[in-house]
Protein backbone atom coordinates (compact mmCIF):
# COMPACT_ATOMS: atom_id res chain seq x y z
CA UNK A 1 0.00 0.00 0.00
CA UNK A 2 1.49 3.34 -0.90
CA UNK A 3 1.88 6.46 1.90
CA UNK A 4 -0.06 9.76 1.38
CA UNK A 5 3.05 11.55 2.94
CA UNK A 6 5.62 12.80 0.15
CA UNK A 7 8.43 10.87 -0.92
CA UNK A 8 11.53 12.32 -2.27
CA UNK A 9 14.78 11.01 -3.48
CA UNK A 10 17.93 10.62 -2.15
CA UNK A 11 21.51 11.27 -3.51
CA UNK A 12 21.70 7.46 -3.48
CA UNK A 13 18.59 7.08 -5.84
CA UNK A 14 16.09 5.45 -3.00
CA UNK A 15 13.02 6.82 -1.73
CA UNK A 16 12.78 8.67 1.35
CA UNK A 17 9.51 10.46 3.12
CA UNK A 18 8.96 13.66 4.18
CA UNK A 19 6.53 14.69 6.21
CA UNK A 20 7.09 18.71 5.81
CA UNK A 21 6.65 20.41 3.07
CA UNK A 22 10.60 22.13 1.91
CA UNK A 23 11.50 24.78 3.87
CA UNK A 24 12.51 28.09 1.77
CA UNK A 25 16.27 27.26 2.94
CA UNK A 26 16.03 23.79 1.62
CA UNK A 27 14.22 24.82 -1.11
CA UNK A 28 16.67 24.34 -4.50
CA UNK A 29 18.04 27.98 -5.41
CA UNK A 30 16.38 30.11 -8.09
CA UNK A 31 17.38 29.23 -11.45
CA UNK A 32 19.86 31.49 -11.93
CA UNK A 33 22.09 30.71 -9.37
CA UNK A 34 24.16 27.30 -9.19
CA UNK A 35 25.11 26.60 -5.07
CA UNK A 36 26.74 23.43 -6.33
CA UNK A 37 28.45 21.30 -9.22
CA UNK A 38 26.17 19.26 -11.12
CA UNK A 39 25.07 18.17 -14.44
CA UNK A 40 21.89 18.60 -16.15
CA UNK A 41 20.49 15.54 -17.34
CA UNK A 42 16.64 15.23 -17.91
CA UNK A 43 16.04 13.78 -21.54
CA UNK A 44 14.31 10.94 -20.44
CA UNK A 45 13.04 8.22 -22.99
CA UNK A 46 9.71 9.59 -23.44
CA UNK A 47 10.83 13.04 -24.35
CA UNK A 48 13.51 11.47 -26.38
CA UNK A 49 10.49 9.81 -28.92
CA UNK A 50 8.69 13.32 -28.55
CA UNK A 51 12.13 14.67 -29.78
CA UNK A 52 11.80 12.44 -32.77
CA UNK A 53 8.56 13.18 -33.91
CA UNK A 54 9.91 16.66 -34.27
CA UNK A 55 13.37 16.16 -35.73
CA UNK A 56 11.99 15.93 -39.39
CA UNK A 57 11.03 19.96 -39.53
CA UNK A 58 14.29 20.75 -37.38
CA UNK A 59 16.22 22.15 -40.84
CA UNK A 60 13.04 24.06 -41.10
CA UNK A 61 12.90 25.65 -38.37
CA UNK A 62 16.14 26.64 -37.83
CA UNK A 63 15.77 28.14 -41.56
CA UNK A 64 13.11 30.33 -39.88
CA UNK A 65 14.86 31.61 -36.51
CA UNK A 66 17.72 32.44 -38.78
CA UNK A 67 15.56 34.45 -40.86
CA UNK A 68 13.70 35.98 -37.95
CA UNK A 69 17.32 37.06 -36.62
CA UNK A 70 18.36 39.06 -40.02
CA UNK A 71 14.88 40.18 -39.81
CA UNK A 72 15.30 42.59 -36.78
CA UNK A 73 18.85 43.28 -38.64
CA UNK A 74 16.90 44.64 -41.21
CA UNK A 75 14.17 46.16 -39.02
CA UNK A 76 17.37 48.18 -37.61
CA UNK A 77 17.49 46.85 -34.33
CA UNK A 78 21.24 46.98 -34.50
CA UNK A 79 20.91 51.55 -34.40
CA UNK A 80 19.60 50.41 -30.81
CA UNK A 81 21.72 47.77 -29.57
CA UNK A 82 24.31 44.80 -30.04
CA UNK A 83 23.05 42.59 -32.30
CA UNK A 84 24.20 38.82 -32.15
CA UNK A 85 27.18 38.08 -34.85
CA UNK A 86 25.59 36.07 -37.43
CA UNK A 87 27.68 33.11 -37.94
CA UNK A 88 27.49 29.91 -40.47
CA UNK A 89 25.01 27.43 -38.58
CA UNK A 90 23.73 29.71 -35.81
CA UNK A 91 20.19 29.00 -35.01
CA UNK A 92 19.42 31.22 -32.60
CA UNK A 93 17.72 28.91 -29.85
CA UNK A 94 17.85 32.72 -28.18
CA UNK A 95 18.16 36.03 -29.42
CA UNK A 96 20.51 37.80 -27.27
CA UNK A 97 21.09 41.67 -27.55
CA UNK A 98 23.54 43.44 -25.60
CA UNK A 99 23.21 47.05 -24.75
CA UNK A 100 24.42 49.24 -21.51
CA UNK A 101 20.51 50.18 -21.08
CA UNK A 102 19.34 46.91 -20.55
CA UNK A 103 17.33 47.45 -17.72
CA UNK A 104 15.31 50.54 -19.49
CA UNK A 105 14.98 48.09 -22.61
CA UNK A 106 13.33 45.78 -20.30
CA UNK A 107 11.29 47.91 -18.70
CA UNK A 108 9.91 48.95 -21.87
CA UNK A 109 9.79 46.16 -22.86
CA UNK A 110 7.21 44.71 -20.40
CA UNK A 111 5.27 47.86 -20.16
CA UNK A 112 4.73 46.57 -23.82
CA UNK A 113 3.43 43.56 -23.23
CA UNK A 114 6.79 42.04 -24.59
CA UNK A 115 8.43 39.35 -23.25
CA UNK A 116 12.26 39.50 -22.43
CA UNK A 117 14.76 37.89 -20.28
CA UNK A 118 18.36 38.25 -19.52
CA UNK A 119 20.98 35.41 -19.02
CA UNK A 120 23.61 35.04 -16.31
CA UNK A 121 23.08 38.34 -14.27
CA UNK A 122 25.22 36.75 -11.83
CA UNK A 123 28.31 35.70 -14.10
CA UNK A 124 29.77 31.67 -13.30
CA UNK A 125 32.61 32.99 -11.64
CA UNK A 126 30.56 34.42 -9.00
CA UNK A 127 28.34 31.68 -8.55
CA UNK A 128 28.37 29.89 -5.04
CA UNK A 129 29.43 26.41 -6.86
CA UNK A 130 32.28 27.88 -8.03
CA UNK A 131 33.34 30.40 -5.59
CA UNK A 132 36.15 27.70 -4.36
CA UNK A 133 38.06 28.85 -7.50
CA UNK A 134 39.03 32.31 -5.65
CA UNK A 135 38.37 34.32 -8.48
CA UNK A 136 37.70 38.05 -8.28
CA UNK A 137 35.01 39.99 -9.83
CA UNK A 138 37.68 41.90 -11.78
CA UNK A 139 39.32 39.11 -13.55
CA UNK A 140 36.57 39.02 -16.07
CA UNK A 141 35.45 42.05 -17.07
CA UNK A 142 33.93 41.09 -20.64
CA UNK A 143 32.22 38.59 -18.60
CA UNK A 144 30.96 41.80 -16.03
CA UNK A 145 29.47 44.34 -18.89
CA UNK A 146 28.23 40.86 -20.46
CA UNK A 147 25.95 39.81 -17.50
CA UNK A 148 24.40 43.72 -16.70
CA UNK A 149 24.24 44.33 -20.68
CA UNK A 150 22.82 41.11 -22.33
CA UNK A 151 18.86 40.43 -22.92
CA UNK A 152 17.15 37.77 -24.83
CA UNK A 153 14.27 38.92 -27.35
CA UNK A 154 11.32 37.31 -28.42
CA UNK A 155 12.58 34.97 -31.62
CA UNK A 156 11.17 31.54 -32.50
CA UNK A 157 10.00 29.82 -35.95
CA UNK A 158 7.60 31.65 -37.36
CA UNK A 159 7.65 34.48 -35.37
CA UNK A 160 5.63 37.26 -37.36
CA UNK A 161 7.33 40.21 -39.31
CA UNK A 162 4.58 42.64 -37.31
CA UNK A 163 5.75 41.54 -34.00
CA UNK A 164 9.25 41.86 -34.78
CA UNK A 165 8.53 45.35 -35.87
CA UNK A 166 6.88 46.00 -32.16
CA UNK A 167 9.57 44.64 -30.52
CA UNK A 168 11.93 47.29 -32.81
CA UNK A 169 9.51 49.97 -31.90
CA UNK A 170 9.57 49.32 -28.16
CA UNK A 171 13.56 48.71 -28.24
CA UNK A 172 14.33 51.95 -29.63
CA UNK A 173 11.26 54.06 -27.92
CA UNK A 174 13.24 52.79 -24.34
CA UNK A 175 17.28 53.89 -26.06
CA UNK A 176 15.46 56.98 -27.26
CA UNK A 177 14.10 58.13 -23.79
CA UNK A 178 17.16 57.85 -22.47
CA UNK A 179 18.72 60.10 -25.18
CA UNK A 180 16.00 62.57 -23.90
CA UNK A 181 16.80 62.57 -20.09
Amino acid sequence: MRSSSPSTRSTSGQATRSSAPASPSTRPPRRSSAAGRHRSSRLDELQAALLRVFLPYLEEWNRSRREAAARYAELGLGEACDLPEDEPGHVYHVYVVRSPERDRIREHLAAAGIASTAYYETPLHRQPALRFLGQEDTDFPVTERASVENLALPLWAGIGADVQEQVVAAVREAVSLEAVR
